[in-house]
C-alpha cells in the first residue's frame, strides 16, 4: 500500500515542475518582449510574463516549500540538518 508521504512527495515534485515551467515561460516571453518593435506587442508579452509569474511561479514556489516541509515532517527527516544533530543535511 502506498503511504500518504509518497503522495505528498509526488506533489512536491509536481510543484517543482510547475515552477520550472513558469520560470521558462516567463523568461521566454521577456526575451521576446525585449526584441519587440511594436509597443502593443511589447505590452502583450509583458502581461503574459506577468501571468506566468502570478499563476505558476509564485504559487508553485509556495507549494514546494509546503510539501517539502510536510514530507520532512512525515518521514521524520531533520529540517535543519546538522544544526539538529543529523549526520547529513
Amino acid at each position: 500500500m502506498v503511504e500518504l508521504s509518497s503522495f505528498v512527495r509526488l506533489f512536491h515534485i509536481l510543484s517543482a515542475f510547475a515552477l520550472i515551467a513558469g520560470l521558462i515561460g516567463r523568461q521566454i516571453t521577456r526575451a521576446q518582449a525585449a526584441k519587440a518593435t511594436d509597443i502593443h506587442i511589447f505590452n502583450s508579452l509583458i502581461q503574459l510574463s506577468g501571468r506566468f509569474e502570478s499563476l505558476l511561479v509564485i504559487p508553485a514556489s509556495m507549494l514546494i516549500l509546503l510539501f517539502g516541509l510536510l514530507v520532512a515532517l512525515m518521514r521524520g527527516w531533520p529540517l535543519l540538518g546538522f544544526l539538529q544533530g543529523a549526520s547529513t543535511n
